[in-house]
């Protein structure tokens, strides 16, 4: 497999920006309120899934956009400080995941907490593929004596 060369890899990191968030939903959504899906139970085919795949991630670029982009605006910064870690892309995630349920949901009572750490979690997911596609898993260096 040819390896991409970091401006490739940064712009696949762009593109799952905003499809992840979008993906990780659909892929919650039968069992956060699965009477849409199906009366009877948790009973989905694929199609169903490709349709609400394929919707949640539209939506989700469009609604969570301003969200990705003040996100990229924290990547450039954390970037040119050297502070591309892991867990850093994910509580950012979690964070702006958190942002985009406020956002979302005009004053902090009528927060469902359910769809709060959906979101969260998309976040959280969606910071970590991004760290990974950008940056790929480093694994440390033994130090030579």
């Amino acid at each position: 497999m040819q390896k991409l060369d970091p401006y490739s890899r940064k712009a696949l990191a762009v593109v799952a920006a905003f499809l992840c968030p979008g993906l990780f939903v659909a892929l919650l959504s039968p069992i956060l309120s699965p009477s849409d899906w199906n009366p009877g139970g948790l009973n989905i085919g694929v199609v169903d899934f490709i349709v609400a795949a394929a919707g949640h991630s539209l939506l989700g670029a469009l609604f969570g956009s301003p969200v990705i982009l003040m996100s990229f605006l924290i990547w450039a910064v954390l970037h040119r400080l050297e502070l591309v870690r892991g867990w850093i892309f994910g509580l950012l995630g979690a964070i702006l995941g958190a942002l985009v349920v406020l956002l979302l949901t005009s004053d902090f009572d009528s927060v469902h907490w359910g769809f709060f750490r959906v979101f969260c979690a998309a976040g959280l997911f969606t910071g970590l593929i991004v760290w990974m596609i950008a940056y790929g898993w480093r694994r440390p260096v033994a130090a030579s004596l």
